[in-house]
């Protein structure tokens, strides 16, 4: 089909054959172009190739627009804008017309796409902004809070030199000088008209008047203090014979000497030697847990615990029977490697609490066995560590990691979060388990400071 209809030819679209036949190419263009314009697009529009089609609207629009620039008339532009919408409304509709339902569904499904990607970075972007607000708000509160610090901390230090100020300058602050006795002897006789001499000889007096009174005291109390001590040393008597009948008979300690060799791992200040040839492990128990619990010391006192063989022979026992005495099952990799003397000792404090030195042969396989023994921890010692009987709920707590003054170390806490039980390695040679955080601590402090020369 030519890109021109002449006069003589039938358009392709009925709706051109009540059009007038088109102007010479030469006369000036009219109302009526735009009309042709349409026409022609139409007609074509059933030949075209799709892409082809889709590459001419925009050629159409602009050329209806020239068209309608180039007349004068404010009429024929109006009309030659609406025919431009009209045209385009058309052509979009017989696409959409011809459109396969595969194409269709390509279409919604990319628009989709597009709208999904449009929507979700319009989320990113307003997320992105959300945070920055947020980062900036959290900026202006910590700001906020660090002047406020600021503020307080110098209105406090401002008020404490205000008190510093005025006691430093109150009058009963001032510093008076250093009398000395000569000074006060020289006021007194410059005051009273007094010589060296009366004032020796009224010493004299006044010394001879207090022996007087010394002797009479001591002539009265003598009687009283005669039956003061006859009094005590009943009382001494019968006291020191109900602790043997109440204590050295049912635990059968005695006052064995302890091995001139044997030295504490720890440093303490009081040492009790207990035989262990005749204790089972009810006697043991009983024994241990009246020792952390009736403890007679002073606040920060250690007393060692030395468990020897018999009382004739104060050769110490070795971890491993002491175990078999309590009838504790340890893991084999644990109880392999502890051979070495060991400690029990009993720390006087708010809360008495016992522990254990070990000297392990071996670190990793130590620290392995003892993660081995953790379930069973709590119920084989803390009996003989605190002197009671654990709750049910901490024969079920675990053992988690801490850091007690600088020494990593595994704990158990009770529902109040406080620490019942704990271990740790001071070094590869040195294992301390206890149930007290601050007998802990002290037992680091011993182990840190020189040992004292003597040892009561």
């Amino acid at each position: 089909m030519p890109d021109v209809l002449t006069p003589q030819q039938t358009p392709a679209n009925p709706v051109a054959s009540s059009t007038p036949p088109p102007a010479p190419l030469s006369a000036q263009p009219t109302a009526a172009q735009p009309n042709i314009v349409a026409l022609r697009a139409l007609a074509s529009q059933a030949m075209e190739g799709d892409a082809h089609r889709r590459e001419h609207v925009l050629e159409d629009l602009v050329g209806a627009g020239s068209v309608a620039a180039g007349t004068e008339d404010p009429a024929t532009k109006g009309k030659a804008g609406d025919l431009s919408i009209l045209l385009a409304r058309q052509r979009m509709l017989a696409e959409s017309a011809m459109e396969g339902e595969d194409r269709k569904k390509a279409r919604e499904a990319e628009e989709a796409i597009a709208k999904a990607a449009a929507e979700a970075a319009q989320r990113k972007k307003d997320e992105a902004t959300r945070l920055t607000k947020i980062k900036a708000d959290e900026r202006a509160e910590l700001q906020h809070i660090a002047e406020e610090a600021r503020t307080k901390q110098h209105n406090v230090l401002e008020s404490q030199k205000t008190t510093v100020d005025e006691l430093v300058h109150a009058p009963a602050m001032s510093i008076r000088p250093v009398r000395t006795f000569k000074e006060d002897m020289n006021a007194a006789i410059k005051g009273n008209n007094l010589s060296l001499v009366s004032i020796a000889i009224k010493e004299d007096e006044k010394r001879r008047r207090e022996e007087e009174v010394v002797v009479g005291e001591t002539k009265q109390s003598h009687w009283f203090a005669i039956v003061s001590t006859l009094l005590i040393l009943a009382g001494l008597g019968i006291g020191g014979y109900a602790v043997y009948v109440t204590y050295f008979t049912t635990t059968e300690e005695t006052a064995a000497p302890t091995s001139p060799n044997y030295t504490s791992l720890v440093f303490a200040e009081k040492t009790k030697v207990v035989p262990t040839n005749t204790l089972n492990d009810t006697q043991l128990v009983s024994l241990l847990k009246n020792e952390v619990r009736n403890l007679n010391a002073s606040l920060g006192t250690i007393e060692d615990v030395h468990f020897v063989d018999t009382k004739t022979n104060p050769e110490s026992i070795s971890l491993q029977r002491f175990i078999s005495i309590l009838q504790v099952r340890l893991p084999d990799s644990l109880l392999r490697n502890v051979q070495a003397p060991f400690m029990y000792g009993v720390h006087s404090a708010s809360e008495n609490a016992g522990f254990l030195v070990v000297k392990p042969d071996n670190y990793d396989r130590t620290f392995a066995g003892l993660l081995e023994w953790e379930p069973t921890l709590v119920r084989d010692l803390y009996v003989i560590l605190t002197g009671v009987t654990p709750e049910s709920a901490l024969l079920q707590a675990r053992f988690s990691d801490v850091l007690l003054k600088n020494v990593n170390s595994r704990v158990v806490r009770d529902a109040n979060g406080k620490i019942v039980l704990l271990y740790a390695f001071f070094d590869k040679d040195t294992l301390l388990i206890t149930a007290n955080e601050a007998t802990f601590v002290e037992l680091l402090t011993r182990l840190t400071t020189p040992r004292p020369t003597l040892q009561r």
